[in-house]
């Protein structure tokens, strides 16, 4: 089996480790299944990628709470938040 590589903006690296091997073995799978199943498979794996949820009604599952984000007092309290999220996604 070869390595893929493929250069596309992903987060996968902020699910845990256990979770990216989930995905990975999902991708297998698939990959190992006949073209009517991934086909099928791929649909429903588009329609949970488009869910909601804050808003749509999902099986086994609480919708989430929507909440205001607070607001910064003053200007600099804002760079100082939007500098903070920046650098969580910044390599160094």
């Amino acid at each position: 089996m070869s390595e893929h590589k493929i250069s596309v903006a992903c987060r996968i690296n902020e699910l845990s480790e256990e979770d990216q091997l989930v995905i990975v073995r999902l991708v297998n799978h698939l990959a190992s299944m006949p073209y009517e199943y991934q086909e099928n498979a791929i649909g429903r794996i588009k329609d949970i990628s488009q869910e909601n949820p804050w808003q749509d009604d999902i099986p086994n599952f609480d919708k989430l709470p929507i909440t205001e984000p607070e607001k910064p007092k003053n200007t600099q309290e804002y760079f100082n938040e939007c500098s903070t999220r920046w650098s969580r996604h910044v390599k160094r």
